[in-house]
């Protein structure tokens, strides 16, 4: 999504952490790292479910990713598509905000709120 392309960047360099935190597979991952090398070099830590074991919205993923890069959830955004996975990311405690795809107005609004676009 080009709004991303362009807004990541900037989240970086405004000092933020960026974790990806995806259920990708094995074989993917060498592919989509290759293919969009100057998205993914802005992330500071990757979380990977191949990796860890469990998928989103499971919880392996969060209780690895708290544990790994110690972060408070109370002082995280987590951004995600999926339901499931933002009221697991509630759970936890994050503050979670749903990222639309195929809506990227309304993507771009939800961010503006968080003075992230």
């Amino acid at each position: 999504v080009p709004e991303m392309e362009k807004l990541v960047p900037r989240w970086k360099i405004d000092g933020h952490q960026l974790i990806l935190f995806s259920n990708i597979n094995p074989l993917h991952h060498p592919f989509c790292f290759k293919e969009f090398p100057h998205l993914f070099a802005y992330f500071d830590e990757a979380i990977l479910s191949y990796q860890v074991g469990g998928m989103k919205p499971g919880p392996a993923m969060y209780d690895h990713a708290i544990e790994k890069l110690q972060i408070d959830p109370a002082d995280t955004l987590y951004l995600d598509d999926l339901p499931d996975n933002l009221e697991t990311g509630r759970r936890y405690g994050f503050d979670t905000l749903k990222i639309d795809w195929q809506k990227p107005a309304e993507m771009l609004k939800a961010l503006k709120s968080y003075g992230l676009a």
